[in-house]
């Protein structure tokens, strides 16, 4: 219905589309009532997957639209080379699905969503990487204002339309999601849902033919995913999602399974689940001896890149387990399962141990070890090389060797274990002991590196979860993590404890290099790779930080931290709707996760959510700062005083943390106080936080985004947010 030229907007300095009409006197007046209702509809809608409209004018008689310039291709021109990935295909299906939930909030319907109306914006190689962009809000119908010029019309593209739209009935949101439907359809099997041989033969299919199962298209499409599909698909209304925050959970559902997880991360990747080894021994006393060997096996494991080993913490929910080992394998997305036993009396073991096929409930190998405790180290070893062998893959790693232990070292190693485990939940009281029994290995054996790297940890954790705020347990944790690295330079937990430190001190390059080091040595390290995740995501890699979430949650399915990156990672891409589907599962496991879900509940528009989930804040930590940020954050939205919210303690709190430095900028920022909170934001890129993605669409910055200080300190972030990643492609 128009032509557009690429242009330059000489005031604002930056490249546009233009969209005009065709020539005057070959446009009607109907094509110019739609030309403006494109302009309205996609005006009024701010979002980072739909293309922003700048201006609707006139010149020397024709009308235009001056809009964003979006280079690369459409998802049309993408799909005539063949069907998508699937995580490719669910990642863009993620985006549209969110920018559509804000326009159908609006009140707004598209009408005609198609391949050719969505853009795939350039400047990734991978397709799951690169931007969404829909376009064409010509045919969008406005609840309130829209009539139609006749009854009966049918406007959109025949194969992907709505029956409802086909027969030229009254529309809804949900003519949109069936729209969606057909085209995730396609991306996934490389054709429309509906085809025929005339526009009659189309329109007939759409109104009372389903499409053939998508299995037949693709045999690795799961039965979860089809549904899914199906479901958008459904000829009537009402049995079709009835908005797209119910797909965007059922979506959410589908990329947390583990199934879902071992198929992106571990393709062609043997993988393995160490359940907890049983302790029965006399007493049941030894329980840190078998958690211990658990431990031990899946570091071991885990060095191999042929393997993908499930993360400890998604496996201690079977530790008194009653499940088939076949369930199991079904609930972590596994082939086999390494199960075994410890036994010991005085100072003799007995080990068992077998490798089940998870898919059948066969054991592969089973074996005994007996000896005594100082052979420890050599079971182990013992077991891991017999478990890759089993799968035909290569042991990789350090290994500890089959000298026996001394009687010092033994009770040296298991004090190191009671230790570590405590710090599993690292209460005031658990840190204190886990200090005390570590301090007392290292006195049986001043030389235990992994001993010095956990008491490391447990320092950083006194100041980490605020229980003992005391700047010398900065400086007891480095001296320990710096003579465990003398000791073995490849120490993962003092890696991990310098990568913190390093962070803490603002040397955020520094800090990204050293967690990289720790997953070298330990590739299953969680904290490393969260960490890793959170310095890319306040750098604006958004897409990295997902992928890096991904490669976390591959191996750690249960661990709720890492949902709560994934979701993280959707709010600052600005998918508000996908980022509360998301944290809807966090906060059930992670209560104090609750304030992320109130601001994705504000960002969105659902205030009454948001102070419901605000108020649940502060009676989870009435001391905290986090109510008071809740709060703020909503009062501030609704243009309420909130500088008593700024209190002595909340400064306190955020001047030397990224996150919560930013939050007081963005709390000065909603109470006008300009200066005040560029002071602050300067500060936040200062220790890290360098998200100028974010902060070009951040609500909370509205009113300072008009200051001219603004893109100077945007473009400072954007420029300090490089150096990441330098090699890379700027996001």
């Amino acid at each position: 219905m128009g032509i557009v030229f690429e242009a330059e907007d000489t005031r604002l300095e930056r490249s546009v589309a233009l969209k005009f009409l065709l020539p005057l006197g070959l446009g009607s007046d109907e094509d110019y009532r739609r030309f403006a209702q494109e302009a309205r509809a996609a005006a009024a809608l701010a979002h980072p997957n739909i293309a922003t409209i700048y201006e609707f004018d006139e010149w020397k008689g024709e009308r235009y639209i001056s809009m964003e310039l979006v280079e690369g291709e459409t998802l049309a021109a993408l799909l005539k080379r063949g069907p998508l990935a699937l995580d490719c295909a669910v990642e863009f299906v993620i985006a549209i699905a969110d920018a559509l939930s804000l326009a159908h909030r609006k009140g707004i319907v598209h009408r005609d969503i198609k391949p050719g109306n969505i853009m795939i914006a350039s400047g990734k190689d991978v397709p799951s990487r690169r931007q969404i962009k829909v376009m064409d809000f010509g045919l969008a119908k406005i609840k309130k204002n829209f009539q139609q010029s006749e009854a009966g019309l049918i406007l959109g593209t025949l194969a992907y339309m709505s029956p409802e739209q086909a027969q030229g009935l009254e529309v809804d949101p949900r003519s949109d999601i069936f729209s969606l439907g057909a085209v995730f359809y396609e991306m996934l099997s490389g054709e429309p849902p509906f085809r025929g041989d005339s526009g009659a033969s189309v329109l007939y299919r759409v109104v009372n033919q389903a499409p053939r199962s998508l299995f037949e298209c693709r045999k690795e499409v799961s039965d979860s995913l089809q549904e899914i599909v199906f479901k958008c698909l459904a000829k009537a209304p009402e049995s079709r999602y009835q908005s797209m925050t119910g797909l965007l959970s059922d979506l959410a559902n589908y990329e947390y399974s583990p199934q879902t997880l071992a198929a992106k991360t571990g393709m062609g990747k043997k993988s393995i689940a160490v359940l907890p080894f049983q302790d029965i021994s006399p007493g049941r006393q030894n329980e840190h001896l078998s958690d211990g060997m658990t431990d031990e096996l899946i570091t071991s494991l885990s060095r191999n890149e042929g393997l993908r080993v499930i993360a400890r913490s998604s496996v201690i929910p079977y530790k008194e387990r009653s499940k088939d080992v076949r369930e199991i394998g079904r609930e972590l997305g596994i082939s086999y399962i390494l199960e075994g036993s410890v036994r010991r009396h005085q100072e003799e073991l007995r080990i068992t141990a077998q490798l089940v096929d998870a898919e059948d409930g066969s054991t592969t190998w089973a074996e005994n070890y007996d000896g005594g405790m100082n052979e420890i180290f050599a079971f182990q070893e013992a077991v891991a090389k017999k478990v890759t062998k089993a799968l035909d893959i290569q042991l990789i790693g350090k290994k500890t060797g089959a000298a026996p232990l001394s009687p010092q070292r033994v009770k040296a190693y298991e004090l190191y274990l009671q230790g570590k485990l405590l710090q599993d939940a690292p209460t005031l009281p658990n840190l204190d002991r886990s200090v005390r029994v570590l301090e007392h290995a290292l006195q049986l054996d001043p030389e235990y590196a992994d001993a010095l790297g956990c008491l490391a940890s447990a320092f950083l954790w006194y100041l980490d979860t605020g229980l003992r705020p005391d700047p010398q347990y900065a400086r007891r944790a480095e001296e320990a993590a710096r003579k465990a690295l003398e000791i073995d330079p490849d120490q993962a937990e003092a890696l991990c404890a310098v990568a913190n430190l390093t962070m803490k001190k603002a040397s955020v390059e520094e800090a990204f290099k050293l967690y990289g080091r720790v997953l070298e040595a330990s590739p299953n390290h969680r904290d490393a790779r969260l960490w890793r995740a959170v310095l890319l995501l306040l750098s604006s890699y958004f897409e990295e930080a997902l992928a890096e979430a991904d490669l976390l949650l591959g191996t750690d399915p249960f661990w709720p931290m890492a949902h709560w990156l994934h979701s993280t990672a959707r709010l600052h891409q600005g998918m508000f709707d996908a980022a509360i589907a998301e944290y809807e599962q966090v906060v059930a496991e992670v209560p104090s996760k609750m304030v992320w879900l109130t601001l994705a509940y504000r960002y969105s528009g659902h205030l009454d959510k948001a102070w419901a989930m605000a108020k649940m804040v502060k009676e989870l930590e009435p001391a905290g700062y986090l109510w008071k940020s809740a709060f703020a954050f909503l009062e501030g939205a609704e243009g309420k005083d909130i500088l008593k919210y700024i209190d002595e303690e909340m400064k306190n709190a955020g001047w030397n943390f990224h996150l919560v430095c930013y939050w007081v900028a963005s709390f000065f920022a909603l109470a006008g106080e300009a200066e005040e909170s560029f002071r602050w934001l300067g500060r936040a890129v200062q220790l890290g936080n360098r998200n100028y993605r974010w902060f070009a669409i951040d609500p909370n910055l509205e009113k300072i985004r008009e200051d001219p200080r603004f893109p100077g300190f945007l473009e400072e972030a954007k420029k300090v947010a490089a150096r990441l990643l330098p090699s890379s492609e700027a996001p």
